[in-house]
């Protein structure tokens, strides 16, 4: 979509989770084994685990321990895609 700009979408998602009172061990599980269980694709993905795709997001902070508030000002430092550092800071 025209509208959805990848990496900043999923940032403004998880503020408003964690204002509407979310855990972040919550909104990371929606964000990742959640999709990948309503999908039936768990052995697969949807967890960071020896044989199992998975792309990761660094973050420049420990998004367990940022306040909810503060989640839209994290900084995305690396981008690691099919085993591959795609994009870094």
């Amino acid at each position: 979509s025209l509208w959805v700009v990848p990496g900043f979408s999923i940032q403004q998602e998880f503020a408003l989770f964690a204002e509407a009172g979310l855990t972040p061990l919550q909104i990371l599980r929606i964000a990742t084994l959640n999709g990948a269980e309503f999908l039936g694709r768990e052995d697969a993905m949807g967890s960071i685990e020896v044989g199992k795709a998975a792309d990761i997001a660094v973050w420049d902070r420990d998004p367990y321990t940022v306040p909810a508030a503060a989640i839209k000002e994290m900084v995305c430092v690396m981008t690691i895609f099919d085993g591959r550092v795609v994009w870094e800071r």
